[in-house]
């Protein structure tokens, strides 16, 4: 039994009904995908979760994670129609550092940028490549004190810290080492792709594998509780229309915050009764651009942009200055389908004294149009032809993030406590996806094959 419908639930099952297993997943919302699903509004499809598909590693490195990932759920690379970037950039002040999937070239601008930090630059990805994908997150290693040991430049120290934050840190300005290491090696030198349509194609293939296998899908069906026998070992769920369901094991993807609620706050054994909520939260934006982004000047596939001299990640805060924004444009990427789309993500921290609105049940359509405008014109003060060409579609708040996927908080990393082994003290019960510490679309398939793998064993 599979609880949670996101990509790792479906990598698990998937994995799980190739070999043999009856499995069934119990996904509370009326499509698969979880955060990186998709909706439809007023004619328009919009990805929820994806910014960028990252670990875009070459098909001859068999051991990178995409192409273990694929060959252990039997896809092909081709069934994702993955579109390269053509470039991304970082800003940190008034210092910019450009960004592709050529690692070669980017060691080489570090050089050239930042030539006191050649040689600690070098180690420090030498250290970076002896941490394994799936190292637990040890907090006694934080990132940003080994990045001190490494580089004399506090620029080039943010610069690298921008696009890792704000692709998998579920720790507020810090995050341990381990976890940095992960996505240093996703983001910089594997690199970014996009589906050329978007996630909707990718869910749909991957629900359509999984119905293959014999799995049996149950959308629009949470769970509500789950039962332990007599002697604490996983029985059954309860299903929101009431019926219980029994299985042999029970693989949660949901987080583990929420698992524990699901078992009762007072019946959950350590390491679950342990796990605390997650605090970084974001606001996203979506707008759509009169003409091509590039007449605009917007001519990268992203954008990590630090609005302060020093970068600083911060959860949410009611007096925290205004500090960093995620840029993507999706028309940028090699061969992807245009939309003339243009998104914009931040920390709440951004917004300052607004976040009291971010977390209400309701929302105006006022209110989420201000929100917007702010980051639009952050991003407007870079790019001043923007001014009237950018309407306004749709905007994210924490309460839709938990809203739609659960996440205590609607904190899109989920805890800041990590189970890389998916161990909850139920010995039936395992956890895989955000909680067990691989984030991005990639991360969260490959949890749940290793999970599936360790529950074949």
């Amino acid at each position: 039994m599979v609880i949670g419908g996101g990509l790792s639930g479906l990598a698990a099952s998937i994995r799980l009904a190739h070999f043999g297993k009856r499995v069934g997943v119990f996904e509370s919302h009326t499509k698969a995908g979880g955060l990186n699903s998709w909706y439809e509004r007023d004619g328009r499809v919009f990805d929820t979760g994806l910014h960028a598909f990252t670990n875009f590693a070459s098909p001859a490195d068999t051991a990178a994670p995409l192409n273990r990932t694929l060959r252990q759920l039997r896809l092909r690379r081709e069934d994702l129609h993955l579109c390269p970037q053509s470039h991304s950039l970082i800003r940190c002040g008034t210092t910019e550092l450009p960004l592709d999937n050529d690692f070669a070239g980017f060691r080489k601008r570090i050089a050239t940028q930042f030539p006191e930090d050649r040689k600690g630059f070098e180690a420090l990805v030498e250290r970076i490549e002896q941490c394994a994908y799936a190292d637990a997150p040890a907090s006694e290693h934080p990132a940003r004190k080994v990045l001190a040991e490494h580089l004399k430049s506090k620029r080039l120290h943010d610069l690298l810290c921008l696009p890792v934050f704000f692709f998998g840190n579920a720790w507020g300005d810090q995050m341990p080492f381990s976890a940095f290491a992960t996505l240093f090696k996703s983001i910089f030198i594997e690199g970014f792709a996009r589906p050329q349509d978007g996630m909707r194609p990718v869910i749909e293939h991957l629900t359509s594998r999984l119905l293959e296998t014999g799995a049996k899908l149950h959308l629009g069906c949470g769970v509500t509780k789950i039962n332990l026998d007599n002697s604490g070992k996983f029985q059954s769920i309860l299903e929101n229309s009431g019926q219980i369901f029994t299985a042999d094991c029970c693989l949660s993807t949901i987080g583990a915050v929420e698992t524990r609620k699901l078992l009762g706050d007072a019946d959950a054994p350590a390491p679950l009764s342990n796990a605390q909520p997650g605090e970084v939260q974001f606001v996203e934006s979506f707008f759509e651009l009169d003409d091509a982004p590039a007449v605009y000047g917007l001519t990268d596939c992203m954008q990590f942009i630090g609005l302060e001299s020093n970068f600083a990640f911060r959860p949410m805060s009611a007096t925290a200055p205004t500090d960093s924004l995620l840029v993507c444009v999706p028309d940028n990427y090699v061969g992807v389908t245009p939309t003339r789309m243009l998104r914009l993500s931040a920390p709440i921290a951004s917004l300052g004294p607004l976040h009291n609105d971010l977390c209400r049940d309701a929302m105006s359509p006022g209110i989420k149009s201000i929100l917007a405008q702010t980051l639009l014109a952050q991003l407007g003060a870079y790019y001043p032809r923007l001014a009237g060409h950018a309407k306004f579609l749709d905007l994210y708040t924490p309460h839709t993030f938990c809203r739609f996927t659960g996440h205590a908080n609607g904190a899109i990393y989920g805890s800041p406590d990590k189970f890389a082994d998916g161990a909850t003290g139920v010995p039936n019960l395992t956890l895989a996806g955000t909680d067990q510490g691989l984030l991005g679309i990639v991360g969260a398939l490959l949890s749940g094959v290793l999970a599936a793998n360790r529950i074949l064993k």
